[in-house]
């Protein structure tokens, strides 16, 4: 955002542009929100439109959707060429931020020497965005580099910091008569001089109570997880156990002399049959 683009993005279409995407059935002002991933609007100009107009019934369709654009004015009391036209729009710096659409490569050669212009072209059904030139880099890298650097009210902040607060001992040039001040002589002496060591300062020793360290603290087992642990099986007493026994026994002699008695009937049966 080093050239202070906003929303809604400002695209200047030609009619290269408008009829390419007439012919490969694209929406233009759908696409170019994909594209640039933001709120767009395509502009035109009316030599854009003249120029279609005077191209003939081939560009009838795309002067017609034309009509649905934004309308920039461009001065031009007489019609101009689209490229001459855009190229007046967008000027030295671009300062009305606009993007271009367009298919004519000698357009797009002419606008990639002027810093900080987008450019949108087709590739059959596929629209693209061209890579920044090299001056657009090479200007976005100045532009940044200016933002780190102090701006006035700041360099005459500093000027004031370093001429104030600088120490004493510091020798400065004097003001009136441009000389330094000179350290003072010492006059000559026969007699030797002892230098006193008044930096060195006795340090009385500070009580300080003991450090105790914290004893780590013992990790327990931690409880195992109740979804994975089996559950406990219930444990029958052997009085319930005879009883079930019992119970089982009894109800198997039921049913064997229910099976008995059964089979005695029959044989009853076949008996009087056979004497009758």
């Amino acid at each position: 955002m080093s050239f202070h683009f906003q929303e809604p993005f400002r695209v200047l279409v030609d009619g290269t542009f408008v009829q390419a995407a007439l012919e490969n059935k694209i929406h233009i002002k759908e696409q170019l929100v994909k594209m640039i991933q933001a709120k767009a609007r395509p502009v035109i100009t009316k030599c854009i439109t003249d120029e279609l107009r005077s191209l003939g019934d081939a560009f009838t369709g795309a002067a017609i959707i034309c009509k649905g654009f934004n309308r920039e004015k461009c001065g031009h009391a007489n019609s101009v060429g689209a490229a001459d036209c855009i190229l007046s729009m967008i000027g030295e710096k671009n300062e009305q931020k606009f993007c271009v659409a367009s298919q004519d490569e000698s357009l797009r050669k002419r606008l990639r020497m002027i810093p900080g212009i987008p450019l949108l072209y087709l590739q059959r059904n596929i629209p693209l965005i061209e890579a920044p030139s090299h001056i657009t880099q090479d200007e976005h890298k100045m532009l940044e580099t200016i933002k780190t650097l102090p701006s006035a009210k700041e360099r005459q902040k500093l000027a004031a910091v370093t001429n104030t607060d600088l120490p004493a001992n510091i020798q400065r040039h004097n003001g009136s008569n441009g000389a330094t001040a000179s350290a003072p002589t010492i006059p000559p002496t026969s007699d030797p001089i002892v230098i006193e060591d008044t930096t060195t300062e006795t340090v009385l020793p500070v009580a300080t109570a003991p450090l105790t360290v914290p004893k780590p603290k013992r990790r327990r087992p931690a409880a195992p997880n109740p979804l994975s642990v089996k559950k406990r099986k219930t444990v029958v007493s052997q009085t319930a156990a005879s009883s079930a026994d019992n119970i089982a026994s009894a109800q198997h002699s039921e049913v064997e002399e229910k099976k008995k008695r059964k089979r005695r009937r029959q044989k009853k049966k076949e008996a009087t049959e056979e004497v009758a």
